[in-house]
């Protein structure tokens, strides 16, 4: 093949612009992503290790090649200081700060240190509590027994929320489920002292009203009320509501069972009546179920079962069960009247 020298000359003109065309797209690439191979900590003594790492988002890097691997990126590890820093806090340590540092162990890995001064932590100093309109079934002794909010010990968000739940579901297992706590906590970080200020107010006794049944479609409606552990006028009870929950689940009719009380409206009355509404998904009623091995007496064998919950209706089960092997073949069928 031949070319004019015009051809030439343009040739030789266009390979510095290929080059540099080359060169460009070289310098775009972006830098190989680095994996995490270690964390470690220092200056962590009040907390846990293993649970601050369930708190932040950097992650070490798997070692098997067939799962997925989370490259290390600056502003996540930025983010887990904070994140660090809000956990302390919820667990009474509100002077605490945190720094981190990327140490290069490769080409392609680093090694994270979360540097931790922890800090002196806020202490629980008084704990004032008290009953308004005290209801029937309930002491402020009561209330208070056994609390996570101790004084003398640290004072953390996740104990001073459980011990106000815990003072609530008591008031509600006694019949006061509209019962309310106002005040709060004081945190002086200068002393390192907290106290709680709580005053409860249970609000109406309440009872069971009429009882509303949703998602029924097989099983019948008077089956359920039969077996629903609850009347009509008891006294509410948010123990006697799961129970009952419960007692339906077990049957083994239902998927899912749901039994709440719901305040009709603002009712200020001494007493009051909350409709019950019980929600239910249903199972299929039939169910069948097959399964094969081999041994060295029997070598292989088969075995079989078809199930049927709610036979006929109420609550009859029926199960017909058959074995197949060199040493045993039958059937056997159970039939449950409740």
């Amino acid at each position: 093949m031949f070319f004019t020298a015009r051809a030439c000359a343009i040739l030789i003109a266009a390979l510095p612009l290929a080059t540099s065309a080359a060169v460009a797209v070289r310098g775009s690439e972006a830098p190989p992503a680095r994996t995490v191979r270690e964390i470690s900590w220092e200056g962590v003594d009040a907390l846990v290790p293993k649970d601050l790492e369930g708190v932040i988002l950097t992650t070490k890097a798997s070692r098997l090649p067939w799962k997925e691997r989370r490259p290390f990126e600056d502003d996540v590890l930025e983010g887990d200081t904070h994140r660090l820093v809000s956990h302390y806090r919820q667990n009474g340590y509100y002077e605490t700060t945190v720094e981190a540092r990327a140490e290069e162990t490769g080409p392609k890995a680093v090694r994270v240190v979360f540097e931790v001064r922890e800090g002196e932590p806020v202490r629980l100093v008084a704990f004032d509590f008290s009953l308004l309109d005290v209801p029937e079934g309930a002491t402020e002794a009561s209330l208070q027994d056994g609390l996570p909010l101790e004084v003398g010990e640290i004072f953390s968000v996740a104990r001073y929320r459980e011990s106000r739940e815990r003072i609530l579901n008591r008031l509600a297992d006694v019949g006061y489920p509209a019962a309310r706590i106002q005040g709060g906590a004081d945190v002086t970080l200068e002393s390192h002292e907290a106290l709680v200020r709580w005053r409860a107010y249970p609000g109406p006794r309440v009872y069971l009203g009429e009882f509303s049944i949703e998602g029924l479609e097989r099983v019948e409606r008077a089956l359920l009320l039969r077996e629903l552990p609850l009347q009509k006028g008891e006294l509410y009870s948010r123990k006697r509501l799961r129970a009952a929950q419960r007692a339906l689940y077990d049957l083994g009719l239902f998927a899912s069972v749901t039994i709440e009380a719901h305040r009709p409206g603002k009712d200020a009355r001494k007493d009051a009546l909350w409709p019950v509404e019980v929600r239910v998904q249903e199972r299929e009623p039939r169910s069948v179920r097959f399964g094969l091995g081999y041994g060295t007496d029997d070598r292989f064998r088969a075995r079989a079962e078809w199930h049927h919950r709610n036979f006929l209706g109420g609550r009859r089960s029926l199960a017909v069960k058959g074995k197949f092997s060199s040493l045993i073949q039958g059937v056997e069928a159970t039939f449950v009247q409740p």
